[in-house]
């Protein structure tokens, strides 16, 4: 299925890291402690739960609609900024346009458009 693309064929990638909250599943393994806000009036709450990265392409317009590329669940001892940058590096080679097969030196950058990457650091 092609991706849905901008102005110029850019993608729009879209990065966040969310829980699945599980507090009913005490034997479940590797849940972590969970950050959440909005299920208390004004309040933030711990709850156990799995974080997931998840990295989305965003179509134009005005539409909510996006395509999941490549979701990955956070361990404890995993670092989120680390493991969803290389995530990012990975859906980037990915969705890469292939290069043409013109005689280029196998050594030179491969070709690449501009992409726009928001990310949400969840503050």
């Amino acid at each position: 299925m092609p991706l849905p693309r901008f102005e110029g064929g850019r993608l729009v990638l879209a990065v966040d890291v969310s829980p699945w909250l599980r507090s009913d599943a005490p034997c479940s393994p590797d849940r972590l402690f969970c950050h959440v806000y909005g299920r208390a009036k004004s309040a933030s709450q711990i709850i156990p739960g799995w974080p997931y990265s998840v990295v989305a392409v965003l179509e134009p317009g005005t539409t909510s609609w996006t395509s999941i590329l490549d979701v990955v669940r956070l361990g404890p001892e995993d670092d989120a900024t680390a493991i969803t940058a290389a995530q990012l590096r990975a859906v980037a080679e990915r969705v890469r346009p292939p290069a043409p097969p013109t005689a280029r030196p196998s050594n030179a950058p491969k070709p690449s458009r501009p992409s726009a990457v928001p990310v949400d650091p969840g503050r």
